[in-house]
């Protein structure tokens, strides 16, 4: 399980599995992007929505779906890989006949990998190779319309940028590949690198979503090596994502951004403190993120939590 107090991301394969009393769920599974064409190395969200069809309602935990995807490249080859999530356990809730429940997932982070430096095992911000993508999900018996991408190489701006995103990948990947064999401060120095390509990436390119994805890579590693004060100027893990908020008030990644904020508080003081302080932040938050915390703020309030004991 992840523990957010250092925000060390543990990724499990997505099959995450319903607290439901039967094999079988009645109901429509859709999936959803928001365009059809993508940058090589920008994120991919696919939202999977399941719509209960069972008048009598149904009992599931929130941990989201038991629902897999399955990719597939131009050849029609599976592309190997499966879905990850950052586990909350969420409690269960129960859907009432036509209500929803839905969740975004990357699919370059599933089903990504670094796939131009061939000698790291592991490390680098993962892509998806330039071609044709088609995406089906899976929850039970349940199948969803299949959905279709393509990836393209970038050009004029954005060119400009994945060359700075690819020099902070490749440090990434360097670092990752020698961590075992440093000590605490070799480690520290290689961590200077990616936080200085990325910085840089930053400076130049602050709105571009290639920065957003580097700075979310950033934010996992920085919390082991206490370099909150360099990385925007913030002192607490509250300070940094209320400084994304408010940089990047309609990124792709509020969802996984509200849940490490509400995890960071909730693994401080508790649940109901947790609710409480994302209350208040919303306050002065974009629409957007006010959604996400409304979300995280409906599912853990007192009431919902009591009705379903």
């Amino acid at each position: 399980m992840k523990k957010i107090k250092w925000l060390m991301l543990v990724i499990v394969p997505l099959v995450i599995t319903f607290s439901a009393y039967s094999n079988e769920y009645d109901g429509k599974l859709e999936l959803f992007l928001e365009k059809s064409q993508y940058m090589l190395g920008e994120p991919i969200f696919v939202t999977a929505k399941f719509t209960n069809y069972d008048p009598g309602g149904l009992k599931i935990s929130a941990d989201y779906l038991e629902w897999s995807l399955n990719v597939y490249d131009g050849n029609a080859n599976k592309v190997p890989g499966g879905c990850g999530v950052t586990v909350l356990r969420h409690p269960e809730i129960l859907l009432s006949a036509d209500e929803s429940i839905d969740k975004a997932l990357d699919v370059v982070d599933c089903f990504g990998r670094d796939c131009r430096y061939s000698e790291f095992e592991k490390g680098g911000f993962k892509q998806l190779a330039v071609g044709q993508y088609t995406v089906l999900g899976i929850i039970r018996n349940t199948k969803s319309k299949r959905i279709h991408f393509k990836v393209v190489m970038p050009t004029g701006r954005d060119a400009e940028a994945f060359q700075l995103f690819d020099a902070a990948s490749k440090a990434e990947a360097a670092s990752f590949s020698n961590f075992r064999k440093q000590n605490s401060e070799q480690r520290l120095q290689d961590f200077e690198a990616v936080n200085d390509a990325v910085m840089k990436l930053y400076r130049m390119y602050p709105d571009h979503i290639y920065t957003q994805k580097a700075l979310m890579q950033l934010f996992s590693r920085a919390f082991r090596f206490g370099k909150l004060a360099k990385m925007w100027n913030v002192s607490s893990v509250d300070d940094l994502y209320s400084r994304f908020y408010r940089e990047y008030p309609n990124s792709p990644y509020l969802e996984e951004v509200v849940t490490y904020h509400f995890e960071y508080f909730m693994n401080t003081k508790g649940t109901e403190y947790a609710v409480e302080q994302l209350k208040t932040r919303s306050i002065d938050c974009s629409p957007a993120v006010q959604k996400q915390m409304k979300k995280i703020i409906d599912l853990y309030s007192t009431k919902n939590l009591n009705e379903n004991r």
